[in-house]
């Protein structure tokens, strides 16, 4: 298995591009699909974001991954 830390490096390069703050309330979730190998097994993983306020400005901020 991944940690938390490594599904979430990977679904943060794609967040901004899938989701648009415009288009979501805040504290509202949004779910983004990681599959990462090991040991060449591919593994599913949903890393899921949370729309906060960080110092006045939109953001996504990590909540949880369900494995």
């Amino acid at each position: 298995m991944h940690t938390d830390e490594q599904i979430f490096k990977v679904a943060d390069k794609t967040i901004d591009i899938l989701y648009s703050f415009s288009d979501y309330d805040y504290e509202k979730n949004v779910d983004v699909y990681v599959t990462l190998e090991k040991e060449g097994k591919p593994h599913d993983y949903i890393a899921v974001y949370t729309k906060k306020a960080v110092n006045s400005v939109p953001a996504w901020v990590h909540s949880h991954i369900k494995k």
